[in-house]
């Protein structure tokens, strides 16, 4: 080694490494728990948005006409993988009554670097799902259920349901302003909607307090979505019948159909 004067060719002592790694240590107590509160904030605010991206492909945003999976196959998915893997059911297809469509339309989600990226949050751990609900929970930091830092979409469980009531009316031949209200003596109503992705139809009720049918009363109701509405005269009706598209979301869904023009006057006296 070439050394010129003392204080060139001198190492660090003992002393003054202990006290540059007392400052380190000092600035990083300082600094790192701001640090990492940062990173464990962008990983919440990630996952947050992560689980509001596979709500709303679940159920849609049926405010702007998109049903999700829920509106394609009628029911929550029994598993989140099912958003983009099909569960071995019809392709989406508008093949049935009305045009209505129904089949998986996946994939539903479209972000990270595999298909299933989404299966687990900022952590990495995998997300709770419950199918009966349509519930996510995210276990948070500390991989911990039940702990003060989950996240949980929705809050509440998931209802994407409603009901229909249907009013099947006929007109006078002779004063059109005239009407009939038919009931179950002389129509039946016919709801069509997906059964795992398959075209299932049903008829609807009677409720003579609303002189309506209804799907109200059900234990399984209409799920969100576009379903077909069919009636179908019988009696003096029979050979008649009308269809309808309706939008289901929450709340009952009133529908009014016209089954055709008769004789009332006449049949009446």
């Amino acid at each position: 080694m070439n050394c010129k004067g003392y204080l060139k060719c001198r190492g660090f002592t003992l002393l003054e490494v202990i006290m540059v790694l007392m400052v380190i240590s000092i600035l990083a107590a300082t600094f790192a728990p701001s640090i990492f509160k940062t990173v464990d904030d962008a990983r919440q605010e990630a996952t947050r948005k992560e689980m509001e991206a596979i709500y709303q492909a679940t159920v849609g945003k049926p405010a702007d006409g998109i049903y999700g999976y829920v509106g394609d196959m009628g029911s929550l998915p029994g598993s989140l993988k099912y958003l983009n893997a099909n569960p071995g059911v019809p392709a989406h297809n508008s093949k049935h009554l009305n045009g209505i469509g129904m089949g998986w339309n996946g994939p539903y989600l479209s972000f990270g670097y595999s298909a299933d990226d989404y299966l687990r949050d900022a952590w990495g751990n995998y997300y709770l799902y419950d199918s009966k609900t349509g519930q996510l929970t995210s276990q948070g930091s500390d991989g911990v259920q039940g702990t003060n830092d989950d996240l949980i979409t929705p809050p509440d469980p998931v209802k994407p349901w409603g009901d229909i009531s249907t009013i099947v009316i006929v007109a006078d031949a002779g004063n059109l302003s005239v009407t009939k209200t038919l009931d179950d003596t002389e129509a039946v109503v016919w709801i069509y909607y997906a059964d795992n992705g398959a075209e299932t139809s049903v008829s609807a009720g009677w409720d003579n307090s609303i002189k309506a049918f209804t799907t109200q009363g059900w234990s399984t109701h209409p799920h969100q979505g576009v379903h077909a509405i069919k009636a179908v005269g019988l009696g003096d009706y029979a050979g008649n019948e009308a269809i309808v598209n309706v939008v289901v979301i929450r709340g009952t869904t009133v529908v009014k159909l016209f089954l055709g023009i008769f004789n009332l006057q006449q049949d009446k006296g």
